[in-house]
């Protein structure tokens, strides 16, 4: 999160101005003035609207932080049932592809789940790391 400081120096834009471009005659100097509407001066609603994205972004990391407790418990919920359901929309009379189909399905799911593992586990290591050194 940036301060309403940074936030103001990360947001506005002066455009540079050439002091050669002011020697030139009019009918060039009129192109420069296309770099003119790119001039940014943040106002206080521009700060509060850049707040609020920041917060809902931190919000929406917060709840799919692999580290946090509970995080894991509650995926592998979702997951198994996300699997029950479609097991259950997939009948035995049911052509060939949409049981090939299924079955690849769930075997992404599975790399998908090892793949995140796999991370937090890389995580959880780089963490500790940081930590002791």
């Amino acid at each position: 999160m940036y301060s309403e400081i940074q936030a103001r120096d990360l947001l506005k834009y002066y455009p540079i101005v050439d002091p050669v471009i002011r020697t030139k005659p009019s009918h060039i100097r009129t192109h420069a003035v296309v770099n003119a509407v790119d001039f940014f001066t943040p106002l206080p609603i521009h700060l509060s609207l850049q707040q609020q994205v920041d917060r809902m972004l931190w919000s929406g990391y917060l709840n799919r932080n692999p580290m946090a407790l509970g995080y894991w418990p509650g995926t592998n919920r979702a997951i198994a049932e996300m699997r029950e359901r479609y097991r259950n929309k997939v009948r035995p009379n049911a052509p060939h592809a949409t049981a090939v189909l299924a079955t690849w399905f769930i075997r992404s799911e599975n790399r998908l789940l090892s793949d995140l593992q796999r991370c937090a586990k890389r995580l959880s290591l780089h963490l500790s790391l940081l930590k002791s050194g």
